[in-house]
């Protein structure tokens, strides 16, 4: 792959709305990262942390990334705020002269690509990181999806983790079939499979999981991860089992109304959600099943960690699971909001080991198609032909 842009590297610029502990937020430092530093200088704009939810700042500074910070950015609606978000980024887009504006997730995808148009970046791109477009009211997903089609013709490429989600796409006319690319997603091999051995025995420690049998999460607690399900499945189990502790790895806005409800129902003890961590791996390694209750997804990185760790998973039916888990085979998928019958795989899980490890063998086979490695070289070559293509006109 050979690209020579006026004899220096290709500007990349990343517009997501946190840098969190949290799949779209640590894929986006990944990329940012990792793609040829000899062919591409990339930079990401982020709004500030929120609370709970722990902040990449330190690591992107470390890892040599650029990073601006843009205050109002936040996720939720506020018409001053990301007004003053949109000025603001077509300020620094036309300051920076970047050659491309890769945007994540739906607040900043929309803002990011106007303003990317009006700074007349040559080349805008989209990555879904799973998309509610079934989500919400009547009216919500109305104009969630005019807003979609909108701003999709602004945009170069529209980049895909699961094919269940460019189908979605088509279906509700959003963008073209000549725009989608199915980049996959992935996740950091060796980091789940050598993880730091002597901290997991300190973490299972502190956690006070001792001769426990342990179900877990990984997730930003919000509306999505459906942490209320997630307790209603734990309280499910432990009608009929005491020995389980279950751990819900992650902060969010719903982290403090969670604990409250766990302390209210009298679970502390076996329900605990632990925060952001920076240990991931080190915790998952004590699980015995992982779960993911989730409400939507696109191509959830969780599960594919907990696979690489060979975890058995039990997993709601939604977005592009499908295309990952193959149920009973490395692992379970059950229909959404079903909380007794997931409670019920789960206890099966736990009540037989030989085919926890059977399932988890599998699952670690999945997770070794899904390499992040393979995501950088397909976004390379994606930057490499479409500047290509401006160089030519």
């Amino acid at each position: 792959m050979e690209l020579s842009y006026n004899n220096r590297r290709i500007r990349v610029c990343h517009i997501i709305t946190k840098m969190v502990y949290g799949g779209a937020s640590l894929g986006t430092l990944h990329l940012a990262e990792r793609v040829d530093p000899t062919m591409f200088h990339s930079a990401i704009i982020c709004g500030l942390p929120s609370e709970n939810e722990g902040d990449l700042a330190e690591e992107m500074t470390k890892r040599g990334v650029d990073i601006i910070v843009i205050p109002e950015m936040a996720r939720e609606i506020n018409p001053l705020k990301d007004f003053v978000t949109l000025m603001k980024l077509i300020s620094i887009l036309k300051k920076y002269r970047y050659d491309i504006v890769h945007t994540h997730g739906s607040k900043a995808g929309v803002i990011g690509r106007i303003a990317a148009a009006i700074a007349r970046t040559p080349v805008i791109l989209y990555t879904v990181h799973g998309w509610g477009l079934k989500a919400g009211t009547l009216a919500t997903r109305i104009l969630f999806r005019f807003i979609e089609r909108a701003v999709s013709h602004l945009t170069t490429r529209i980049l895909f983790q699961t094919q269940s989600d460019m189908d979605e796409a088509h279906v509700h006319k959003i963008g073209s079939r000549e725009q989608y690319v199915l980049i996959g997603n992935g996740i950091e091999m060796e980091a789940f499979t050598r993880y730091n051995k002597e901290h997991s025995v300190t973490v299972r420690r502190e956690l006070g999981i001792t001769n426990k049998k342990v179900v877990g999460t990984v997730g930003r607690v919000f509306e999505q991860k459906n942490p209320i399900g997630f307790i209603k499945i734990a309280s499910q189990v432990l009608k009929k089992r005491q020995d389980v502790i279950f751990i819900f790895i992650g902060g969010g806005e719903l982290l403090h109304s969670v604990r409250d409800k766990v302390q209210q129902e009298g679970l502390s003890k076996n329900i605990l959600f632990i925060g952001p961590r920076d240990d991931v791996a080190e915790v998952m390694t004590h699980f015995d099943v992982f779960i993911l209750p989730s409400l939507w997804e696109g191509m959830p990185r969780s599960v594919l960690e907990a696979m690489a760790l060979a975890k058995p998973v039990v997993v709601h039916d939604i977005g592009g699971i499908h295309e990952i888990v193959k149920d009973k085979d490395n692992g379970f998928i059950i229909p959404v909001n079903q909380h007794g019958e997931f409670a019920d795989r789960v206890l099966y899980l736990l009540r037989n080991e030989n085919m926890c490890m059977s399932i988890g063998r599998q699952a670690r086979k999945t997770a070794e198609r899904y390499d992040f490695k393979e995501v950088i070289k397909k976004t390379e070559s994606i930057y490499a032909e479409l500047m290509n293509i401006h160089m030519r006109r």
